[in-house]
């Protein structure tokens, strides 16, 4: 992508960014739900930590825990 892009991800889409540029990067997320982006900060990735991707329980529990804001069944 390149200046002024708008990228649609679809749910359940697994995504990671890398700036490749010596320009900075803005960056907007428009959340479905008010809350999203805690449940986002939730299965992300630390700084510093390798990234291993998210069992099926872990992931169930996460969104259970963020039940009022992503409505996964």
């Amino acid at each position: 992508m390149g200046a002024a892009a708008t990228v649609f991800i679809p749910e359940d889409t697994w995504i990671s960014l890398e700036v490749i540029e010596a320009e900075p990067v803005s960056l907007i997320a428009i959340f479905p739900e008010p809350g999203f982006e805690e449940y986002m900060r939730a299965i992300s990735v630390r700084e510093g930590q390798l990234n291993t991707p998210i069992s099926k329980p872990e992931l169930d529990a996460f969104r259970s825990q963020h039940s009022h804001a992503v409505n996964y069944k």
